[in-house]
Protein backbone atom coordinates (compact mmCIF):
# COMPACT_ATOMS: atom_id res chain seq x y z
CA UNK A 1 0.00 0.00 0.00
CA UNK A 2 1.52 3.32 -1.02
CA UNK A 3 1.69 6.19 1.42
CA UNK A 4 -0.74 9.02 0.90
CA UNK A 5 -3.39 6.91 -0.83
CA UNK A 6 -6.76 6.39 0.82
CA UNK A 7 -7.51 3.00 2.31
CA UNK A 8 -9.18 0.65 -0.07
CA UNK A 9 -12.29 -1.37 0.61
CA UNK A 10 -10.13 -4.51 1.02
CA UNK A 11 -8.46 -3.13 4.18
CA UNK A 12 -10.19 -4.04 7.37
CA UNK A 13 -10.25 -0.83 9.42
CA UNK A 14 -11.25 -2.74 12.53
CA UNK A 15 -8.05 -4.79 12.46
CA UNK A 16 -6.02 -1.59 12.04
CA UNK A 17 -7.50 -0.39 15.32
CA UNK A 18 -7.55 -3.68 17.24
CA UNK A 19 -4.05 -4.91 16.43
CA UNK A 20 -2.17 -2.06 18.18
CA UNK A 21 -4.67 -2.15 21.03
CA UNK A 22 -4.15 -5.89 21.63
CA UNK A 23 -0.38 -5.55 21.41
CA UNK A 24 -0.47 -2.71 23.95
CA UNK A 25 -2.66 -4.67 26.35
CA UNK A 26 -0.43 -7.73 26.16
CA UNK A 27 2.64 -5.61 26.96
CA UNK A 28 0.88 -4.06 29.96
CA UNK A 29 -0.16 -7.50 31.18
CA UNK A 30 3.40 -8.77 30.89
CA UNK A 31 4.80 -5.77 32.76
CA UNK A 32 2.27 -6.08 35.58
CA UNK A 33 2.77 -9.82 36.04
CA UNK A 34 6.55 -9.42 36.26
CA UNK A 35 6.37 -6.82 39.06
CA UNK A 36 6.76 -9.49 41.70
CA UNK A 37 9.29 -11.55 39.74
CA UNK A 38 12.30 -9.67 41.17
CA UNK A 39 11.14 -9.75 44.80
CA UNK A 40 12.93 -11.84 47.40
CA UNK A 41 11.09 -14.77 48.96
CA UNK A 42 8.27 -13.32 51.06
CA UNK A 43 6.32 -14.75 53.97
CA UNK A 44 2.85 -13.48 54.88
CA UNK A 45 2.83 -11.75 58.30
CA UNK A 46 -0.14 -10.77 60.45
CA UNK A 47 -0.51 -10.19 64.16
CA UNK A 48 -1.70 -7.99 67.00
CA UNK A 49 0.04 -5.23 68.96
CA UNK A 50 -1.08 -4.69 72.55
CA UNK A 51 -0.09 -2.53 75.50
CA UNK A 52 -0.75 -4.15 78.89
CA UNK A 53 -3.14 -6.57 77.18
CA UNK A 54 -5.16 -3.86 75.39
CA UNK A 55 -5.06 -3.38 71.60
CA UNK A 56 -2.93 -0.50 70.32
CA UNK A 57 -4.46 1.33 67.35
CA UNK A 58 -2.74 3.46 64.69
CA UNK A 59 0.75 2.09 65.33
CA UNK A 60 3.08 1.49 62.39
CA UNK A 61 4.83 -1.87 62.66
CA UNK A 62 8.11 -2.08 60.72
CA UNK A 63 10.02 -5.29 59.97
CA UNK A 64 13.58 -4.45 58.87
CA UNK A 65 15.62 -7.38 57.50
CA UNK A 66 19.40 -7.50 57.88
CA UNK A 67 19.64 -6.23 54.32
CA UNK A 68 17.00 -5.14 51.86
CA UNK A 69 13.65 -3.43 51.91
CA UNK A 70 11.55 -3.16 55.09
CA UNK A 71 7.90 -4.20 55.31
CA UNK A 72 5.30 -2.20 57.22
CA UNK A 73 1.76 -2.45 58.50
CA UNK A 74 -0.63 -0.19 60.43
CA UNK A 75 -2.66 -1.48 63.37
CA UNK A 76 -6.43 -1.06 63.31
CA UNK A 77 -8.73 -0.36 66.29
CA UNK A 78 -8.27 -3.98 67.45
CA UNK A 79 -4.46 -3.74 67.27
CA UNK A 80 -4.32 -6.06 64.23
CA UNK A 81 -1.83 -5.49 61.41
CA UNK A 82 -0.83 -7.10 58.10
CA UNK A 83 2.56 -6.40 56.53
CA UNK A 84 3.02 -5.12 53.00
CA UNK A 85 6.30 -5.25 51.11
CA UNK A 86 5.14 -3.03 48.22
CA UNK A 87 1.82 -1.79 46.89
CA UNK A 88 1.32 -5.11 45.09
CA UNK A 89 3.09 -7.57 47.40
CA UNK A 90 2.12 -8.50 50.94
CA UNK A 91 4.43 -9.97 53.56
CA UNK A 92 8.06 -9.60 54.60
CA UNK A 93 11.35 -10.95 53.32
CA UNK A 94 12.05 -14.44 54.64
CA UNK A 95 14.76 -14.37 57.31
CA UNK A 96 15.69 -12.45 60.48
CA UNK A 97 14.18 -9.02 61.18
CA UNK A 98 14.32 -6.30 63.78
CA UNK A 99 10.78 -5.12 64.55
CA UNK A 100 10.13 -1.53 65.61
CA UNK A 101 7.05 0.59 66.24
CA UNK A 102 6.10 4.21 65.62
CA UNK A 103 3.02 6.36 65.90
CA UNK A 104 2.02 9.71 64.48
CA UNK A 105 1.73 12.28 67.23
CA UNK A 106 -0.49 15.34 67.13
CA UNK A 107 1.55 18.50 66.59
CA UNK A 108 -0.09 20.24 69.53
CA UNK A 109 1.27 17.66 72.00
CA UNK A 110 4.78 19.10 72.44
CA UNK A 111 5.70 16.75 75.30
CA UNK A 112 4.96 13.69 73.16
CA UNK A 113 6.91 15.15 70.24
CA UNK A 114 9.98 15.69 72.41
CA UNK A 115 10.01 12.16 73.80
CA UNK A 116 8.08 9.28 72.21
CA UNK A 117 6.13 6.99 74.54
CA UNK A 118 8.41 4.45 76.19
CA UNK A 119 6.47 1.45 74.89
CA UNK A 120 7.17 2.50 71.29
CA UNK A 121 10.93 2.36 71.88
CA UNK A 122 10.78 -1.42 72.34
CA UNK A 123 12.10 -3.60 69.55
CA UNK A 124 12.05 -7.32 68.90
CA UNK A 125 14.14 -9.77 66.90
CA UNK A 126 12.01 -12.23 64.92
CA UNK A 127 12.40 -14.79 62.15
CA UNK A 128 10.01 -14.64 59.17
CA UNK A 129 9.37 -17.94 57.39
CA UNK A 130 7.77 -18.63 54.00
CA UNK A 131 4.80 -20.18 55.84
CA UNK A 132 2.11 -17.84 57.22
CA UNK A 133 3.51 -15.97 60.24
CA UNK A 134 1.31 -14.79 63.12
CA UNK A 135 3.45 -12.50 65.28
CA UNK A 136 1.84 -10.76 68.27
CA UNK A 137 3.66 -8.07 70.26
CA UNK A 138 2.99 -7.03 73.85
CA UNK A 139 4.65 -3.67 74.43
CA UNK A 140 3.79 -3.13 78.09
CA UNK A 141 5.79 -5.92 79.71
CA UNK A 142 9.30 -7.22 79.19
CA UNK A 143 8.01 -10.10 77.12
CA UNK A 144 9.13 -11.47 73.76
CA UNK A 145 6.96 -11.65 70.68
CA UNK A 146 4.70 -14.66 70.51
CA UNK A 147 4.09 -16.81 67.49
CA UNK A 148 1.05 -18.92 66.73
Amino acid sequence: MALGKPLGRNCDQTSLFLTPLLIGLSLIGTACSSRTANYPALGPVIGTVTLDGKPLADVTVMFQPENGRASTGLTDAEGKYELTFTEVAKGAKVGPHKVSFSQEIAEDDIRATMRPPRHLSRSFDVEVTADPNVLDFELGQEKAATTK
